[in-house]
């Protein structure tokens, strides 16, 4: 969620985000899912019954339809927190789970939640800080700057006349994490998005275990400073200035940074040149999380990076998705790292085995089969030399080559939980890069940061 904009006063009337209150009660919030679950099932009865009077036979499911998608976006979006999160991370992931057009359309939701109407923003605000808060944020602006799953940030000054963001958590979502969790998890067993011997206990129980630390601003606050000072040394990179004594476990204040999105200033912008240094920086910096700094930043949104072309400053915002990395963690991606390295098919099996992902007694087809798919979607660390990320059908190949996996779908196990965010984190950058349309030679890169980093 960006705490910075380059827009001055807020958003403008064209851009001002549809407002809702949210539901903070757990009968409220179960009602809203139950309903959604319910106008699916009525969507997916009538999608059938077309079917048969056509006699065609289409292999989505009849509940993915386009207009479910809609409703389901539209209804995660009023209802916000966990729900909304775990639709986001769906909707990244779509291309591996479900039909492309369902896909799209919950893309939506990760341009943006239905906003706090003003009154529901004033109780958050007298909860925090008690009846006089407006006494320590005189400038408080209503129209917030950007709302997002967890809470809405609003520009504000404070008594001392610092200009500061506030992040306000929407009432109730910390409260309604498991319920949530546990609400979409049967939706998506009822809708048999996921192969059937997947276990999805392991994977939820830990979404709700980030999703609480996502909750308390105070976690996020000592994980801001704490990348603050790994990425103090480092050139053009910077986190606007924490402020824990003005915040509370509901409420996070940072310093304004008035400052344009680092894609949109890219695009209209960057030079080759400038996108191809951008780029380097953040596959720098996510090698750098996981082999020196031992903290991730798991949350790739493209709205948690702003760029300020006067300083040629990247700068990093919203640090509650932060991961600390285990020397076991970094252990395991050193080994996959070091085999796409060096083009190591062996190598990399033995890796992915160790990481979880695979069993040394699994079929000998389908460990060939997922360590070439693996090593596929790791070409730009294989091959030496500029990689062009904006001309590359990286995406459309791997999407190709996922199509036999359904024969191993019954043998495959639950991947491993922890590594959940890591893998996130690893395609977000990616996905930043083909953006940039950057050229970079990742291979080499890649090498000298590993070899600087120490090993655990």
């Amino acid at each position: 969620m960006a705490s910075g904009s380059s827009r001055k006063g807020g958003p403008s009337q064209s851009d001002a985000p549809r407002i809702s209150p949210v539901p903070s009660g757990r009968a409220g919030r179960l009602w809203t899912l139950g309903s959604m679950a319910s106008r699916m099932a009525v969507g997916g009865l009538s999608e059938k019954a077309k079917r048969l009077v056509r006699q065609g036979r289409d292999s989505v499911p009849p509940l993915l339809t386009v207009a479910n998608a809609r409703m389901v976006a539209d209804r995660l979006s009023r209802l916000r927190g966990a729900a909304m999160k775990l639709g986001q991370m769906l909707s990244m992931e779509g291309e591996h789970l479900l039909p492309a057009e369902f896909a799209d359309a919950l893309a939506r939701l990760r341009a943006g939640a239905d906003a706090m109407p003003a009154a529901q923003v004033w109780r958050v605000m007298e909860t925090a800080y008690g009846a006089g808060w407006r006494d320590r944020f005189p400038g408080f602006e209503e129209t917030p700057l950007a709302s997002a799953s967890i809470g809405q940030v609003h520009r504000a000054t404070t008594e001392e006349g610092r200009v500061v963001v506030l992040k306000i958590q929407y009432p109730g979502v910390a409260e309604s994490i498991d319920s949530d969790v546990d609400n979409l998890a049967s939706l998506l067993g009822v809708t048999r998005l996921l192969p059937g011997k997947l276990d999805l206990d392991e994977t939820m129980r830990e979404l709700k275990r980030q999703l609480r630390a996502e909750a308390d601003y105070l976690n996020e606050a000592e994980c801001a400073l704490a990348y603050a000072r790994h990425v103090a040394p480092l050139d053009g990179i910077t986190v606007p200035q924490v402020h824990p004594s003005l915040s509370t476990e509901r409420t996070l204040v940072m310093d304004f940074v008035d400052a344009p999105h680092l894609f949109a200033w890219a695009s209209e912008h960057g030079s080759q040149v400038m996108r191809d240094d951008l780029a380097r920086r953040l596959i720098d910096l996510t090698v750098r999380e996981m082999f020196a700094f031992g903290l991730a930043q798991t949350d790739p949104n493209f709205a948690n990076f702003l760029y300020r072309p006067d300083h040629d400053e990247i700068v990093m915002l919203d640090f509650g998705a932060c991961q600390t990395v285990s020397p076991e963690v970094r252990e395991v991606y050193r080994r996959m790292l070091s085999a796409a390295l060096d083009d190591d098919w062996q190598a990399m099996e033995g890796g992915l085995v160790g990481a979880g992902y695979l069993r040394s007694e699994s079929p000998e087809d389908m460990r060939k089969f997922f360590t070439d798919l693996v090593m596929t979607c790791a070409e730009m660390l294989r091959i030496p030399g500029p990689y062009d990320f904006g001309q590359a059908d990286l995406t459309a190949r791997v999407k190709k080559a996922m199509g036999p996996a359904a024969r191993y779908q019954l043998q495959l196990d639950s991947p491993p939980a922890h590594l959940m965010f890591f893998q996130r984190k690893i395609a977000g950058t990616y996905l930043m890069c083909r953006r940039l349309r950057a050229r970079v030679d990742c291979h080499d890169l890649c090498r000298r940061v590993l070899a600087s980093c120490p090993v655990s």
